[in-house]
């Protein structure tokens, strides 16, 4: 190659853009390196025929999707070639039931990225052109193109050519509507997961692109108004969740991306839905599905977060408890494992999801700041009152309790800064104030602080006994905090209540327990124990019964605290 680089047009820049380690990632050599090269009008019909002809209809399904998304890139650099070459062959393959199933994959995806990179130039794409683009989705339905092995792929190939479709916004027909909403309701109960996400990413453009301007049409009102009825009752049918679990997660999500001009008539009822479908302790045991409760607090947070200006507090409220009703009580196991998990921090993202969508929502831009609340480093935070400009914008602001410097403000305490000192502080407005929850313990007759969280951490190994899936990783939790010294004033002199009572709940998980995990994680507890008072050291000394590992995590903690051996105590 370096000896011909004189020989090749542009070959110093081929050699530098198209080296060993940039053609070392397949998808870097598609999607960058060769869009580099085909610049020059040398090497680029090469090129696009090349991907055209065989990269497109490889066996291998991830480099077809690369090849198509090489393909649209490099459509652009001459129009007229991709509508005149490329095109024509790659739609008489597509629908026809002759040619293979990976020819007729690599043929759609293809047609869908050339339409959508050649519509960003702009080109005018022949209306012939458009009308056969349109119709591929029908004919893939009537020549039943998507039996047999490889329909999921047609499937996702289809449905990406109907997203590509409505997102360029290329004027459709009411009868080819409805049918492309029929071939996206069959997709939607897909057992293959991709062919659903794609169904549903297919389905919002499709629905904010046409199916929401129908409305207004008398003739098709009716229709429309029937849609989101239609996708409740395959949700939940009687007062029975749909057992279809893949129709079930793929409604869900649908219902979610659904344009709220035809969600609003049914707005409560679809959270009402939602909330049943999200919480596990609503579900028979016939209905438990971990993903279909996933799919079910995606889709909450899809209409929280999108539909913000509409939501009520009473409905705001009723879906944040959901989210921590999931994230504190969902722990279902099946054959997999803890399912439970996944739930657990679906609803965890998606609190931080709308908290944070809220947070910017109440956020002011431009520049009104009157009555703006903001932090001033140093002098704490309160609410500008007044803005002035001078040779710079300087701003006034109330503190109501000034954390320092307070003596350089008037008394009414105001502070006149420079606008850059004085921080927005975001504030979640329109979020509910939820009551915050918090352990209450059963003393009555102490004040003192130790005395009303001495008995929390024994009282919740107690509770869990013998549920692994939460002792152990609870026993781990006390060692850390024990080793770090964050139980220390209770273990202090006269505080053997918390030693006792925790040495009495450990010994109890790890009686008769044959599990590695659970008994290092209780030895952990018991060494933490040293040193503390007396009798609570002597009981841990006999509990720490398991040689080795016992023998390792005694031998570091009187490393670390020689005086627990004393004689006296001995």
């Amino acid at each position: 190659m370096h000896q011909g680089v004189g020989n090749f047009p542009h070959g110093i820049d081929l050699l530098t853009k198209a080296d060993y380690f940039t053609l070392a990632s397949i998808s870097h050599a598609y999607l960058d390196v060769s869009r580099h090269i085909a610049q020059y009008a040398e090497y680029r019909y090469v090129l696009v025929d090349h991907l055209a002809s065989v990269k497109l209809f490889h066996w291998d399904v991830n480099v077809r999707v690369l090849a198509a998304s090489a393909l649209g890139q490099l459509a652009p650099l001459d129009v007229a070639y991709a509508l005149s070459a490329i095109v024509p062959p790659l739609l008489v393959a597509s629908i026809s039931p002759s040619s293979d199933v990976i020819v007729r994959h690599g043929a759609t995806l293809a047609l869908s990225e050339i339409a959508l990179h050649i519509a960003s130039v702009p080109a005018f794409i022949d209306g012939e052109v458009m009308r056969r683009l349109k119709l591929i989705p029908i004919e893939m339905d009537k020549r039943r193109l998507y039996r047999g092995r490889g329909g999921e792929m047609i499937r996702v190939a289809v449905c990406t050519l109907m997203q590509t479709i409505a997102k360029l916004g290329w004027p459709l027909p009411i009868a080819l509507a409805k049918k492309y909403l029929i071939t996206v309701e069959e997709c939607l109960k897909n057992p293959n997961e991709l062919v659903r996400t794609v169904a549903i990413a297919a389905f919002q453009e499709l629905a904010t692109r046409y199916l929401a301007k129908l409305l207004d049409s008398p003739d098709h009102a009716l229709y429309m108004q029937a849609i989101v009825p239609r996708f409740l009752s395959s949700v939940k049918d009687k007062s029975v969740l749909n057992p279809n679990v893949a129709a079930r997660r793929g409604f869900l999500k649908a219902l979610g991306v659904m344009p709220y001009v035809l969600l609003h008539p049914h707005v409560h009822q679809c959270v009402d839905l939602m909330v049943v479908a999200a919480v596990a302790s609503y579900h028979t045991p016939d209905e438990q599905d971990a993903e279909s409760r996933v799919a079910a607090i995606q889709a909450l947070v899809d209409i929280v977060t999108k539909n913000h200006h509409e939501m009520t507090v009473d409905m705001l409220t009723r879906v944040l408890e959901s989210l921590l009703k999931c994230a504190d009580e969902d722990y279902s196991m099946d054959e997999r494992g803890d399912v439970g998990s996944w739930v657990r921090r679906e609803a965890m993202q998606g609190l931080h999801v709308i908290v944070q969508h809220y947070c910017a929502v109440g956020t002011r831009t431009g520049g009104d700041m009157y009555n703006q609340r903001v932090a001033v480093t140093g002098f704490g935070t309160g609410v500008i009152v007044e803005t002035r400009a001078l040779k710079r914008k300087m701003v006034s602001v109330q503190f109501a309790k000034p954390a320092l410097g307070y003596f350089y403000f008037p008394p009414n305490g105001v502070g006149i800064f420079p606008d850059n000192r004085a921080l927005h502080v975001p504030t979640p407005r329109g979020l509910p104030s939820l009551e915050a929850r918090h352990v209450v313990t059963s003393s009555t007759h102490s004040t003192t602080p130790s005395s009303s969280v001495v008995g929390v951490p024994p009282a919740i190994v107690s509770k869990h006994a013998k549920d692994d899936r939460v002792v152990v990783p609870l026993l781990k939790t006390i060692a850390f905090c024990l080793d770090e010294g964050a139980f220390a004033f209770l273990l202090q002199d006269g505080g053997a209540l918390f030693g006792h009572a925790l040495y009495d709940a450990v010994r109890g998980e790890m009686a008769k327990s044959s599990d590695l995990h659970k008994l290092s994680a209780g030895l952990a507890v018991l060494v933490g124990l040293l040193p503390s008072e007396v009798s609570v050291e002597k009981r841990s000394l006999r509990g720490i019964c398991v040689r080795k590992l016992a023998a390792e995590k005694l031998y570091t903690r009187l490393i670390l605290h020689e005086d627990v051996v004393d004689q006296a105590k001995v």
